[in-house]
């Protein structure tokens, strides 16, 4: 959860939910727990939408971030789909003769007052999170295919880019504080901040995979740890452990003090490659698979198999926590599962009819907005909803799908 306070004016409720920031009440599901998946709406950008989207939540607003290969970045209404304001990128990079797609693939991060994303054309945008203007860009020599991190404490940008460096930057700004130039490989996860202290980021690179430890003062090295394979996923960390899955499909709990591996399991199979970040639920670790798997593991019990959850495609896409008893996974052929943490048994599912890459993000508990409450007969009929989840697709859009909690015997003939 990032935390900013405006210097223009107090924000009362202002929330930050992304792929690598989950929010929600600890409130348990009220029995019975029968669910439904509908799509609320849709939003067409263009071309793919692989990003995972970034949600801001302040009062009773909810807008959406997210970009698509289409070189549009759009903020849109999280209640109706509409769009707010649309930002074009791809001609202020020092590379736009070089590298002239600026696709973006990359999800936002965000303060308060700013968004910042990542495109293929070798830039890091600054935008206005109210209107989308461009305040800053920071150019590197390779493409930026995820999101960057924030250290909120003294307003702190850490990146990675194709061109095997890692950048820090002011927020302000955008000047360079530091970077570093020619490591092992591209830096495709986004790196992960420490106690304001360190940066974790790891690298794609065949020969000499590796996951770094910088400081995040002046990008001085800490620690370096060589991977049994390329890492494409972002490091997460819980219980001073690194936790990473890589192409080979090993997942490693790695000493975050020291470097030093804690467990680590290597597949039999040739294509169970872990391309999408752990998830972290207490202590359950849970990874997502090409092969199509999902598996928790038992931390406190050095990575022990709890259960496993066969999706009906590969996954790419990061899995995302509802509350605590529900996550959710998004498969390559656009098979949307709702997965209880107790036993990995999928509780309903939803297919969207075409491939997904971007990893979903839950809204719950999910309100509707006091402008579109007012129901009408038909709406009566309608089961609750709980639940919003947004995901983009490879039809060239952003979904609004909502989960309801509906009575057994409509619950069974939907889905």
């Amino acid at each position: 959860e990032i935390r900013t306070t405006s210097t223009k004016r107090q924000r009362l409720d202002f929330r930050i939910y992304s792929r690598d920031h989950f929010q929600f009440d600890h409130n348990k599901i009220e029995s019975p727990k029968n669910f439904l998946f509908r799509i609320a709406w849709t939003v067409h950008l263009g071309k793919c939408v692989d990003a995972p989207p970034l949600i801001v939540s302040e009062n009773n607003a909810l807008c959406v971030y997210i970009g698509s290969h289409a070189k549009r970045f759009v903020c849109c209404d999280g209640h109706t789909g509409r769009i707010q304001w649309e930002t074009k990128v791809g001609d202020h990079g020092i590379q736009r003769h070089v590298l002239s797609d600026a696709s973006i693939e990359a999800g936002a991060c965000a303060t308060s007052d700013h968004i910042f994303i990542g495109a293929y054309d070798a830039t890091l945008y600054c935008l206005s999170r109210t209107q989308g203007k461009i305040i800053w860009t920071y150019s590197v020599f390779g493409e930026i295919k995820n999101a960057a991190t924030i250290c909120s404490l003294n307003r702190r940008i850490i990146f990675g880019a194709h061109d095997k460096s890692v950048h820090c930057v002011d927020a302000c700004s955008g000047h360079q504080l530091w970077s570093l130039q020619n490591l092992s490989g591209a830096v495709f996860g986004t790196p992960l901040i420490i106690k304001d202290e360190v940066v974790i980021f790891a690298t794609t690179d065949a020969i000499i995979p590796s996951i770094y430890c910088v400081r995040l003062l002046d990008g001085a090295f800490v620690w370096q740890h060589t991977l049994p394979g390329p890492a494409f996923a972002a490091p997460v960390f819980a219980h001073n452990k690194i936790f990473l899955g890589t192409v080979d499909g090993t997942v490693s709990a790695i000493d975050a003090t020291t470097g030093k591996s804690r467990w680590g399991f290597a597949s039999s199979k040739r294509d169970a490659g872990v391309f999408a970040r752990a998830l972290v639920c207490e202590n359950m670790v849970i990874f997502a698979a090409n092969d199509g798997s999902l598996k928790a593991r038992d931390d406190l019990n050095y990575g022990k198999l709890l259960w496993t959850f066969y999706s009906t495609a590969p996954v790419f896409a990061a899995p995302a926590r509802l509350n605590t008893e529900f996550i959710l996974i998004a498969a390559t052929d656009g098979t949307l599962d709702l997965i209880s943490l107790l036993n990995g048994i999928s509780c309903t599912r939803i297919s969207l009819h075409t491939r997904v890459f971007s990893s979903p993000v839950p809204i719950f508990p999910y309100y509707p907005s006091p402008l579109n409450r007012k129901r009408s007969i038909d709406d009566e009929a309608q089961p609750p909803v709980i639940a919003r989840i947004f995901v983009g697709a490879r039809d060239d859009t952003l979904k609004a799908i909502d989960l309801c909690c509906v009575p057994s015997s409509v619950a069974s003939s939907d889905n």
